[in-house]
Formats: C-alpha cells, structure tokens, sequence
C-alpha cells in the first residue's frame, strides 16, 4: 500500500488509537488522530482524508452525529468511512448505514482483517473514482481487481452491466435485466438492507457500499462487495444508478479462517481464552454501566489425564468434543451475554486442557447461578459412549461473582479457578463459590511452591528412616526412606502439605531422584559400617513412575552409588498402576529385570482386585493402615486383612503391615500370618544414626520362637 493514502484515526480510547496508529504505519499510511468528534471535523477541513476510521461511542459527539455531518458536504460526502463498534445489534449496524457509513467493523479487532477491509475500501474508492473520470481507466481498474460493474436505469427498470457482473450473479452475459431478477437471487435480510441502503442512496445522494449474499442459479452462495451512486437525476426524481460489485467469497473464507485460528478452539470449536477474556471485559463493562451481575464459571473435568492415559488422546479428544456439545446444548439462550443472533458459543469456552468456562449475565440472583451449576454437575457425570467404550468423568466447578470477587477480567478468571480448586480438593464432582479465605489458601499455595523450589536448590530436604520388623525372627531387616522438609521459617513441614504441590508443579522429578539416590547412598554407608539390612524402601510418585527413562535412571543410581539393585524395594501405589495397565505392568517387568523388588504400598483401598494381582509382577503387599487402625475390635476390617493375608500367601507375596500402633494390632497381625510390619509401636522414623542402634537392640531381643510378641522401642 502506498504511502500517498491518509488515514484519520478518531477513538477516544488512547490505546485504541495506538494500537489502529501501529496497525496502519506498519501497512504504509499516513495516520492522524482526532481524540473525539469535534477535533475529526475540524482535523477534516484542514485535510481531507483518503478514509476515516470512525469510533460509535464517543463523548459529546458520537460517531453517528460525524458521519452525518460529512455527508452534508460535496467535498467529504464521499469519503469512505469505516466505523468501529463494539454495539455488535443489528439495530446500532443498521444505524451506521443510515449516518452514511461506508462499511463498520466489530470490536475486538483483529488489526489483519481491518488492513484487508481498508484495502479492500479503498481500492474499491479507486475504482470508484476512475469510473467517474473516464471508461477507460474504468476498465483497467476492473482488470486489476476483478471488479463488475452494473448501470440501473430506474425509469425503465433495465440494468446492465459487465461481463464480470453477469458472471458474479451466475447470468449469461448479455441477458436482459430488471430489478425483479434479482429477488431470488438475494437472501431477505440481505435484500432488506440492500432496499434501505439504496433508499438512502437516493435520498441523500452520497455514495453507499454493501456486502451481501448472492444465491446462484445452481444454489451456490457468494458474498459480493457493491458500491452505488446516482449518475443521472432530474430534480427529486432519479434517473440512473451506476455501481461496482466484486466477488470477495475467498477473501471473506480466508478472514473466516484467520477469526477462527485467533478466537476459537481447533478441537470443540468453542471460543478460546482470548475470545472468552474479550467477551467478559465487554460484559464486566455493561455490568458496570447497568449496575448488574456477570458470573464466570470455571470448569476443570476430574481425573481427565485417567482417560487419556489409559484410552489413549484420541478417545480423550472426542471426549472433550462430546463435553464442549453437551455444554452447548444445556445452557439456555437467555444465559447469554448480548443477544446478538451468534448462538451459545458466545459464553462457553475451552481455555484449554480439559478446562472450560461459562459465562452468566442474566441471572437474578445466586440461585440461578447455582442452578446452572448443578444442571453441569448432572449432566458430564452421564456416560459418554466413544467406539464401543464408556467413558465416566465428573467435573468440579468455581464460581465467581462480579463485582464481589473482582473488578476486572483477571481477577474474576483468578477467582473461579481458586473456587475451582477448592471444589476438587474438597471431593471433587460438585461447585463452590469463591470466598476471600480461599483466596488467602492460594496464596499461601503459591507462597509455598516458590519455597518449594528454592528448597531443592538449598538443600533443605533430608531423609528420616522406618524400620519393618520381620514377625517369624522379631529383626529388623528393611527401612523405608521418607522425606521431611526442614523449612527455614516454618520448622519441619510434612510430606502430606508438599508432596502433592510437587506433584502438581513436576518438581517431584527432580525430588523424587534425590530422595532415590540419598537413600541408595545411605543404605551403602550402612552396609560399610556392617550393619545388616536386607534392603531399603523408597516410594515412587506416579508422575516418576510414568517417565519414560525410569528404569534407566534407576540404573543409573544404582551404578552410581554401587548398591546392588536387590537392595532397592520401590513402593508404588495401587492407582498409579490401574493408569494405563498395559504400559505400567511392562514397566513394572523392566524393573524387575533389574533385580529390584516392588511393593504394592495402600493396598486395599479399592482400585485393584485379585484378577489384577495376578498380572503385576510385584513382590511384596502393604496393607493399608487404614484397616489397620481399629484391629483387632474391628470385625470387618479383621475379616479384609484376613483375607488379603491369605490371597497374598496364595501368591507367594510377602506381607507388610503399615501403621501398626498398639501391642494388640501387632499381635492381630502375628496371628493371622503377616510377614512383617512397621509402624510407631516398632518406632516412628529416625535419623539415619538411629537405625544402629534399633536393629542391635532387636538383634539382641530377637527370639526364635515366633509367637512371642515384640518389644516396642522408640
């Protein structure tokens, strides 16, 4: 575009100038801007611009009371004039033609399709001009832009016009025209607008230009770009109309194209983040105007990566897919936030992930908001059948209100998400409004993962050890590694407050490799110091579990630190391993060809089942110490470890106890055939320099008979 084209920027919005200034440098025009209506008409009559980039809604004068004013004169009359708007009704749209608008465009902009819509005005202004001057010029405008142009002669009702005219309506050229003919070839609403734009037009007798609809004979649709004037009139009475008209379908499919990449998601078609922030700051600014309320629900579906992993992306993928459906056919249009003919997509939104978003604005009160809420709840814990599979999730839903919980569009999505949060940690499947408290959780959350991260780099992280006692020699023969936090201001954190932030944040990896490796060297300072140990436990998270080079690592420490891998136990818990069974039983087999052994640590919380014993290659069972805590009183809980005892035996599985806390458990645990066990009754974890003494004193209290109950020493 050369730089001979003068642009009038006019906005009172400073950003929205600097950003349309930017846009426009950046594509080779000169711009000037006019902060409101009084300084465009006055920035007019000093220089007349080739096009003006008109704002609607401005102080003292808007953008309708401008665009009238040019028209009144011969020497701005026809000035192309493109206006900004974020008033997306059909009545503000038909408002802008009325005060004489050129074309409008709908706020947010997308600054690459404003650059095609001011080349496409002004070329189509070029041409328009070079009608005027000469046939010639005319012609050869055409050539370039593939442009038709059409004479009506009103008196007689005939129209004639270019090859290309024909050609663009699907009409052998040379055909005799009328008005009428056009009837069918246009959509009404099309129609309607074109009928007002040419009785303006003649009323006004300034230039107009229109997109609309063009139905061919074979049922073809085309969008076309005409632009009209009155050649010849007789007082009040108009004689003839001349025009152009372009065919601009694959410019419009391409604007489409770039629109659907920049505000929509691939996946469910649903609008993206970027859209769903848009959408919310224009209602966050009509709830202010109106003093009303807008509600953002934040949607997070649980145990999402469950259904990946152990179906595969694929299955994952339609899943969304029949969610983000479900979403769109639940919430009602009367949900929505401007009744604007674009349909639910408006307010419903992937952000990403599994992660959606809903936004409410014509609500009365929190019931209604709650209502919806639970209409989600009922409606994602249906089944979803997907290739002869049923796939069962939930979803967790936070609510935040405007204004309470936020003045502005990042707060208010902050806010939801905390909600969010606290619904799935406190059950998940169900909705929690967003309060200051949780607020303060969060960012006590947020204060902890950066002392997280600044505690692997300083070293803050130690091991404490706890001993198993081997019920048939009343010797202590293994330990089980366990990470304390010593936090420099808070003292000793415990693992149930850090493990799951590591987890969550993926510096569990790296922790979970130190506590492997100090461990390992530990267990080897032992075994220097001739202290007798069978092995060492150490837990495995199951987002180590699941990295691909996890037995190569291990390898890799075990050859590092010179522990033989017999000497390593690796806990992992039922879950982790129900995850993708395929892929977790051939690693759990990779591991073993290394001579580690495994344990099933928290068994018997209600996961596996003796069909899927049978296929994990493990060697040892930990009972849960939930079912441990209230033996030997406890009828039924005595009757489940009975039998877990017994279906180990049966699988040569050695048994481990956990959480044994009372001489009574430990005698329970004796009588029933438990291999070994651990908890505070043997001893609560020590240091490392603890262990000595622990296993000399059982070693020295060990009794061959096997019934005689141990001793506690802590």
């Amino acid at each position: 575009m050369s730089t001979q084209y003068h642009i009038l920027v006019v906005d009172d919005d400073p950003m929205m100038r600097l950003l349309a200034a930017q846009a426009l440098d950046a594509s080779g025009f000169n711009v000037v801007e006019a902060v409101g209506g009084k300084e465009a008409l006055e920035c007019v009559k000093q220089k007349t611009p080739d096009l003006i980039l008109l704002d609607v809604t401005m102080p003292e004068i808007d953008g309708f009371f401008v665009c009238r004013e040019l028209r009144k004169t011969e020497t701005t009359k026809n000035i192309p004039v493109i206006m900004l708007t974020a008033l997306d009704d059909v009545k503000s749209i038909g408002s802008a033609y009325e005060a004489g608008a050129t074309d409008f465009i709908i706020k947010p902009i997308n600054w690459h399709i404003l650059i095609q819509r001011v080349n496409y005005v002004l070329r189509a202004s070029a041409a328009f001009s070079a009608l005027r001057t000469s046939q010639a010029r005319l012609e050869h405008a055409q050539r370039i832009a593939h442009l038709g142009h059409w004479e009506w002669d009103v008196a007689r009702d005939s129209i004639h016009g270019s090859d290309e005219a024909y050609r663009i309506f699907g009409i052998e050229p040379g055909t005799a025209l009328s008005s009428n003919i056009f009837k069918n070839a246009i959509p009404a609403d099309d129609a309607q607008r074109l009928r007002r734009g040419l009785r303006r037009l003649i009323r006004d007798r300034v230039t107009f230009l229109l997109e609309y609809r063009v139905i061919r004979p074979g049922g073809e649709i085309r969008i076309v770009q005409q632009q009209a004037e009155i050649s010849a009139a007789n007082g009040k009475c108009v004689e003839k109309i001349i025009g152009t008209i372009r065919d601009i379908t694959i410019e419009k499919q391409t604007e489409e194209h770039i629109r659907q990449l920049a505000f929509y998601d691939s996946l469910t078609g649903l609008p993206n983040r970027r859209m769903f922030q848009e959408r919310l700051t224009s209602a966050l600014a009509l709830a202010e105007h109106n003093k009303t309320q807008v509600a953002v629900l934040f949607l997070d579906l649980d145990r999402f990566k469950r259904i990946n992993d152990t179906l595969g992306h694929s299955i994952g993928d339609a899943y969304l897919a029949e969610i983000a459906a479900r979403l769109k056919a639940l919430v009602r249009r009367s949900d929505m936030v401007a009744s604007n003919g674009e349909g639910e997509e408006n307010l419903i939104a992937r952000l990403g992930g599994d992660e959606f978003t809903v936004l409410l604005t014509d609500f009365k009160n929190n019931l209604d908001v709650a209502k919806v809420a639970q209409r989600i709840l009922n409606t994602i814990k249906n089944p979803v059948l997907i290739d002869g599979r049923e796939v069962v999730s939930s979803v967790s839903v936070g609510i935040a209100l405007y204004p309470e919980d936020g003045q502005n569009v990042d707060s208010i999505i902050k806010n939801a998400d905390t909600a969010m949060f606290h619904a799935k940690s406190s059950g998940r499947g169900r909705y929690q409004y967003f309060s200051n408290e949780m607020n303060a959780s969060a960012m006590a959350k947020l204060a902890l993962e950066n002392d997280l991260r600044q505690a692997i780099t300083n070293h803050e992280f130690f091991l404490q050890y706890q001993p198993k006692l081997d019920l048939n020699t009343n010797r202590i023969v293994s330990v089980e590694a366990l990470v304390r936090w010593r936090h420099p201001q808070r003292g000793i954190i415990p693992p149930v407050e850090f493990i799951g932030l590591a987890e969550e944040t993926g510096m569990i990896m790296e922790l979970g490799a130190l506590v492997i490796e100090e461990a390992c060297l530990q267990f080897k300072r032992w075994q220097t110091a001739g202290i007798a140990l069978e092995s060492i436990a150490v837990n495995l998270s199951p987002v180590q579990f699941r990295r691909d080079d996890l037995v190569a690592h291990i390898a890799e420490i075990l050859a590092n630190t010179g522990v033989a891998p017999v000497c390593l136990e690796l806990e992992i818990t039922e879950g982790v391993v129900m995850h993708n069974e395929e892929k977790s039983i051939q690693t759990m087999k990779n591991l073993k060809s290394l001579g580690i052994s495994l344990s099933m640590d928290d068994f018997g919380v209600g996961y596996s089942s003796l069909s899927h014993l049978t296929r994990f290659p493990i060697d040892r069972l930990k009972i849960d110490q939930s079912f441990i805590a209230d033996l030997p009183q406890n009828l039924e809980k005595a009757a489940v470890v009975r039998a877990i005892v017994a279906m180990a035996h049966s699988l040569k599985l050695v048994t481990v106890a956990e959480g044994v806390e009372t001489a009574a458990q430990e005698q329970f645990m004796r009588a029933v055939g438990c291999n070994q066990f651990q908890g505070y009754f043997l001893s609560r974890p020590v240091a490392a320099n603890e262990i000595e003494s622990l296993i000399t004193k059982f070693y020295a209290l060990a009794s061959p008979a096997p019934s005689e109950p141990s001793l506690t020493i802590t």
